[in-house]
């Protein structure tokens, strides 16, 4: 349907097929009344989102190349078809992997944008390889949603694509958790440590107490070992004598490899005994994100 006018008459037929119904004009003889209304309801409100959806959606949300490859890259760490909400001059996306091992969350904070506030998935493989030919430093104006489409415009190039169904899109709610443990460490010396584990096992472990912060790993007959003193550590939060849990490799270290691709200075880790870990880091400015993976449970 093109346009948002015939959107509008299956409204008001549903609302006169109602009518019809209530008065008796239309005999239901396989369903009950109310079954019919209830449908009814769901059809009218579904429609009514169409309605919404068709009515042209100003954004104007001004960005680069550079800050845009960075919050899709660590997005398609996780998925390449995401819900994007937009609230004011940032695009957030909180997405989990289908395994459910991990969740990532990033947002893009714009230089300049609408107040509009709209939600929208959307598939970003086929537009990270279109960033890739344009300049780092290249203007992006994510112009407007229209149609069930997204206009993406930079310089004299203007990109038009097809959204998807938002409705197909994974929830993915971030669980409420109590993580007591917090530390702030350089990213470098954390991947070193990670990287390191990685030569003797396939997971590592973390353990904080009042005195700093340890990573390290075991394997059948070695184990390798950094120690982060309280005072090499920018924050340090324990209230409790020791916290410790284990986490997989094969999941930590791409995120890690790609925060030192993005030259990320610090991480922030904030976890509980056996429970998930949080990874906390700023690209810069515009990005940021969190990444929150599954412990190990060791027996």
């Amino acid at each position: 349907l093109n346009s948002s006018d015939e959107y509008y008459r299956i409204t008001v037929c549903g609302n006169c097929l109602r009518k019809l119904i209530r008065k008796g004009i239309i005999n239901i003889e396989k369903e009950e009344e109310s079954v019919v209304n209830a449908k009814l309801d769901r059809f009218i409100e579904y429609t009514n989102e169409l309605i919404e959806r068709a009515k042209p959606k100003q954004l104007n949300f001004v960005t680069n190349v550079r800050e845009l490859q960075n919050f899709i890259e660590i997005i398609e760490l996780c998925n390449d078809e995401v819900k994007i909400e937009k609230e004011g001059s940032k695009l957030h996306v909180k997405t989990v992997d289908s395994s459910h091992v991990f969740m990532i969350e990033a947002t893009l904070k714009a230089f300049n944008a609408s107040e509009e506030e709209v939600t929208f998935a959307m598939y970003l493989g086929s537009l990270e390889k279109w960033l890739k030919v344009l300049d780092k430093d290249d203007e992006i104006k994510i112009r407007k949603i229209e149609d069930g489409k997204i206009y993406i415009k930079s310089n004299e190039l203007e990109r038009i694509e097809s959204l998807l169904d938002e409705s197909e899109i994974h929830e993915s709610k971030l669980p409420k958790l109590d993580l007591p443990a917090i530390f702030t460490v350089d990213l470098k010396k954390l991947w070193k440590a990670v990287k390191s584990i990685e030569t003797i096992s396939d997971y590592f472990r973390i353990k904080v107490s009042k005195e700093g912060a340890i990573v390290e790993g075991e394997g059948d007959i070695r184990t390798i070992r950094a120690k982060f003193k309280k005072e090499e550590l920018e924050e340090l939060v324990c209230d409790e004598e020791k916290y410790k849990a284990a986490y997989p490799i094969d999941v930590v270290l791409p995120f890690l490899k790609l925060l030192k691709k993005l030259k990320v200075d610090k991480v922030r880790i904030s976890f509980n005994t056996d429970n998930p870990a949080r990874f906390e880091f700023t690209v810069s400015d515009h990005v940021s994100g969190c990444f929150l993976v599954a412990p190990r449970i060791e027996g």
